[in-house]
């Protein structure tokens, strides 16, 4: 066990022998391993703040390749099974597995059964996604766009897509009318049309819409699965200006949604502009997120690759987008690096094998009580039903 110090204010800092280590020798390199300890804490505020395990890959000379963080954590009964799979880097011989104790005056930890074993790898899960920058010609019609876009998964399906994202609002890109009239139902005439192309190349679609639920209008992003049915739906919840005085309703919740390749996340454009969104998505699994946006057209047009690469980085996802206003349709890895980008009907050169990224420095590792100072500014969540807005002009 490992104790602060008593009737101090002060932290335990690095100067105090706290972290206790357990090495290990002859590991094979680019071999998988599964990690496992259990631990019980007394007197400690925040597990997450003031507990740490760390695994610190090291060559035949003893010099550190690759530190990462073991953060998944489960309660039984008074103690905490912590788990996590490893991939021991290239030209690993040996591991240093760290078990921390620090920030905490009085508290207490004990540790028991830690224990790193070698596992078969885990089965690689490998899909080709799609994407497109297409805008229908104008003047058009919802049905004209429904079949535009039909044509564009048709394509990618040809070549052996597992999945695509189209644009933002797809039925109103190009026409004349506004957010109620093309509002549809969910099951509608867009996830009919899309879902038989899908079903077809037996793929997921994923499609921007502008779905109607009774008097309630929402900016929607659908996702339709291999047999062609919707899969999930998921309900913009930033609204930009032209929405909400166009009558358009924010949702209220982040789902993910557990295809037969990996945890899938949406969200729509302006949704991108904030950081949350995609953290919100990440914190519930999410492995890959899909982005339909009409643009982001901050300092023109500069910061778009920018901010899509950085929120694949913070938050160690794919990001896939679908962009009308820049032109540039994207595929990002977790690391930020664009793996597609060009007009038209994008796939990734090579399929994305989808596994654990490395947290070396990521969100997992984040002191979440230090974000207690940003808080939502007064009315920053949405209503749940459709407003009117009192406009007051003042001289």
């Amino acid at each position: 066990s490992i104790t602060g110090l008593p009737d101090s204010d002060t932290p335990l800092t690095n100067h105090i022998p706290t972290e206790p280590v357990v090495r290990a020798k002859g590991f094979l390199a680019e071999k998988w391993y599964r990690f496992r300890c259990y631990f019980r804490a007394r007197g400690i505020k925040s597990i997450d703040k003031s507990i740490s395990i760390k695994a610190r890959w090291k060559n035949a000379r003893g010099q550190e390749i690759l530190g990462e963080y073991i953060t998944s954590y489960k309660l039984q009964g008074e103690w905490h099974e912590a788990e996590g799979i490893l991939a021991a880097p290239l030209f690993a011989k040996s591991v240093d597995l760290e078990l921390v104790l620090q920030w905490t005056p009085t508290g207490t930890v004990w540790w028991d059964d830690v224990s790193l074993e070698q596992i078969s790898p885990p089965q690689e899960r490998k899909i080709k996604v799609a994407t497109v920058s297409y805008e229908p010609p104008r003047p058009s019609t919802p049905d004209k766009n429904r079949n535009f876009f039909a044509e564009k998964v048709a394509a990618a399906g040809k070549a052996g897509a597992d999945i695509i994202c189209l644009g933002e609002g797809i039925t109103k890109v190009s026409t004349d009318k506004n957010f109620a009239e093309v509002a549809e139902s969910v099951p509608g005439p867009t996830s009919q049309v899309l879902g038989d192309v899908a079903k077809k190349y037996h793929m997921y679609v994923i499609a921007g819409i502008y779905e109607r639920k009774e008097a309630v209008v929402y900016n929607t992003a659908l996702l339709i699965d291999r047999e062609g049915k919707v899969f999930g739906k998921y309900r913009k919840t930033h609204l930009p200006e032209d929405e909400v005085t166009g009558g358009v309703t924010p949702g209220d919740t982040y789902p993910v949604f557990r295809t037969d390749f990996g945890t899938v996340g949406l969200e729509i454009c302006y949704d991108n502009f904030f950081p949350e969104v995609t953290r919100s998505l990440a914190l519930k699994g999410a492995e890959i997120i899909f982005l339909p946006i009409s643009g982001d057209g901050r300092g023109n047009g500069y910061a778009w690759d920018i901010v899509a690469r950085c929120r694949a980085i913070d938050n160690a996802v794919y990001l896939i987008a679908s962009n009308y206003s820049q032109k540039r349709s994207l595929v990002v890895d977790p690391n930020g690096q664009i793996l597609a980008d060009t007009k038209g009907v994008v796939w990734s050169r090579r399929k994305l094998t989808l596994m654990a990224v490395p947290s070396i420095a990521g969100y997992r590792s984040r002191l979440t009580e230090s974000g207690k100072a940003f808080t939502p500014r007064r009315g920053a969540q949405g209503p749940t039903e459709s407003c009117c807005a009192i406009v007051l002009t003042i001289d």
